[in-house]
């Protein structure tokens, strides 16, 4: 995105550890925290803003409208060798 407004990666943070500490599960606070974010991106950079516009998009934080479906990579394995 060309002139993406600063703040993303605070963001993601913070909207990440609410939701954990909320009792989402990892994977549910993955999903709703990119749907949020990416809302809120889409919504600011087409205001034109250099800054995240949170206050007017708040809502976007509660209750993100974007579709976002998760796929897993790879699963975690106990045994790892060195």
């Amino acid at each position: 995105i060309d002139h993406a407004p600063h703040g993303l990666g605070d963001l993601t943070s913070a909207v990440f550890l609410a939701r954990i500490l909320s009792g989402a599960t990892p994977e549910k606070a993955l999903q709703t925290t990119t749907a949020a974010v990416y809302e809120i991106l889409a919504r600011t950079t087409k205001r034109g803003a250099d800054e995240l516009t949170l206050e007017t998009d708040a809502d976007s934080l509660k209750h993100p409208m974007a579709m976002v479906q998760l796929r897993r990579l790879g699963l975690p394995t106990g045994n790892r060798r060195a």
